[in-house]
């Protein structure tokens, strides 16, 4: 099949180029440690001043540290790929292959996306050991589920904003609003429910918001809060469902538009 010879030729030379710097391997690996150390004596901190949130706190804020490192490489990183492609003349090149603009956008992000859902799966097995009552195997299923639909709803607005990108020839709003407002109202670092109402109104229009409420529901994770986990996953599995072919639609477009225009290297 040829989209899957495709995107095994960009993994394989993402790989080689990775090979190359091995201690950007180290470097992540340590700041990865760090940071769980980090949250593992804040959690310690938080549970003397806020009892109520207790020592749930620790796999409340890995699971947040999840689901947004993910989203930060799923919105940034289309954009910056392409924007790279665009400086060093390459998109051009790609773009006049066979290949159709969806596997020349999606296979680039293999391995960066492989590597976010594998740091993300480091959280997230730390905050499992973490919490007080085991979830079941359905509960873990469940999980790891809505971790990967709220992953495939990232990569849509990721390659939402690679097409603004494309257009803009600068960095585009999208990405950088939308990961702006997720950190501060989607309960990444605290529970939304602390959050003033109108902003808890706010943070319902976030689709991390409802990946975070389904993935935390499913770990047991949910910091002493309750979460709508049917609720979020009906939200996710539709934004899911209509962003993804919107988005490769969108970037199609984008793409048609700057060849008729010539700015395809234009930056």
């Amino acid at each position: 099949m040829r989209a899957a010879r495709v995107a095994l030729a960009f993994l394989r030379r993402d790989l080689l180029i990775e090979a190359s710097y091995r201690a950007n391997f180290l470097f992540g690996l340590s700041g990865l440690l760090l940071r769980i150390g980090l949250f593992f004596f804040l959690a310690r901190m938080v549970a003397r001043l806020a009892p109520g949130l207790g020592e749930g706190y620790f796999p409340f804020v890995l699971s947040g540290l999840a689901v947004s490192e993910l989203m930060a490489e799923a919105l940034h990183g289309f954009g910056r790929r392409v924007r790279a492609a665009q400086t060093l003349g390459t998109l051009e090149a790609v773009l006049a292959t066979p290949i159709s603009p969806a596997e020349a956008i999606l296979s680039p992000a293999l391995l960066p996306l492989g590597a976010a859902l594998a740091r993300g799966g480091v959280y997230l097995g730390v905050a499992l050991l973490a919490t007080a009552n085991a979830p079941s195997p359905l509960q873990l299923i469940t999980g790891a589920a809505a971790y990967l639909v709220g992953a495939a709803v990232f990569v849509a607005l990721g390659v939402l904003s690679a097409s603004l990108t494309l257009l803009l020839k600068r960095g585009d709003p999208l990405g950088a609003g939308l990961a702006a407002l997720s950190t501060l109202l989607s309960g990444v670092y605290y529970p939304v429910s602390v959050l003033p109402a109108p902003l808890q109104s706010v943070a319902q229009w976030l689709p991390m918001t409802h990946a975070l409420e389904a993935l935390r529901a499913g770990m047991g994770a949910g910091g002493g809060v309750e979460s709508e986990g049917g609720r979020a996953w009906l939200i996710l599995s539709l934004l899911a469902l209509g962003l993804l072919p919107l988005s490769l639609l969108a970037f199609a477009a984008a793409t048609r538009r700057a060849r008729r225009e010539g700015s395809l290297c234009h930056y």
